[in-house]
């Protein structure tokens, strides 16, 4: 069964680390059936992940010619075209989820993340409370608000987000991933690395993070960054 596979290279790349057991599942995956759009998608995160951007696109776009309506495989595009630097294709793409369902939270808060790294500052802070609405409750997107902030040098209100997100005790169990870069973008490293050691522990940081996400970038020289390699069994 391909949907099998790709299941089992998917637990492989997520909670195992297991780089070379995931790439042989999604191959044979693909291969029991050329046409599951859905393990063309999951193998296309996978080879970002692994800084194998070329092949990563030719997946992506390969799981899109086969599902062009579904609103995973889309954002994740989105997602993988402003991996690999081509920032118009991926925010197109993201804008084009959207189109399908205006409604969806993740695609609100991919086209943020876009915005945010193009330092459309504004526009990310928009989408990125649309997704808040949204998703509504305990969710990484009003924290990405207080992420906006920081990258663009608001360093008192982003410092108030997060005191008025952290006085409410749930707010420290969601997303650590997304308080992690935000004290790295206030340059607050020691509380940058407590919140990045909770979401690997957690399983809320992935490879595809370890490796692409330029909000990483500040914390990346510190030594304790490469003993974070070195848990996903990386070279430190």
């Amino acid at each position: 069964l391909a949907e099998a596979y790709a299941s089992l290279a998917y637990e492989k790349f997520v909670n195992e680390l297991d780089w070379v057991g995931a790439d042989d599942d999604y191959q044979k995956s693909i291969s029991l059936d050329p046409e599951y759009a859905t393990a063309r998608a999951r193998y296309a995160l996978f080879l970002i992940a692994m800084s194998r951007p070329n092949e990563a696109i030719k997946e992506i776009d390969r799981a899109l010619e086969l599902d062009p309506l579904s609103l995973p495989i889309t954002y994740n595009a989105g997602r993988i075209y402003f991996q690999t630097g081509r920032y118009e294709e991926g925010v197109m793409l993201s804008k084009k989820a959207l189109e399908i369902d205006p409604n969806n939270a993740p695609a609100h808060g991919g086209l943020a993340a876009d915005y945010l790294s193009m330092g459309q500052y504004d526009r990310a802070i928009e989408e990125f409370r649309a997704a808040q609405k949204l998703r509504g409750g305990y969710s990484p997107y009003a924290i990405e608000v207080a992420h906006v902030y920081a990258v663009e040098g608001r360093r008192s209100e982003a410092r108030h987000a997060l005191a008025r997100l952290l006085s409410e005790p749930k707010w420290g169990s969601v997303a650590p991933y997304s308080f992690a870069v935000t004290y790295a973008a206030l340059g607050q490293k020691d509380d940058a690395f407590t919140w990045l050691q909770k979401s690997v522990d957690d399983h809320s940081c992935t490879v595809i993070e370890i490796n692409t996400d330029r909000a990483l970038d500040p914390l990346r020289s510190d030594p304790r960054f490469a003993q974070i390699r070195r848990l996903f069994h990386l070279p430190g």
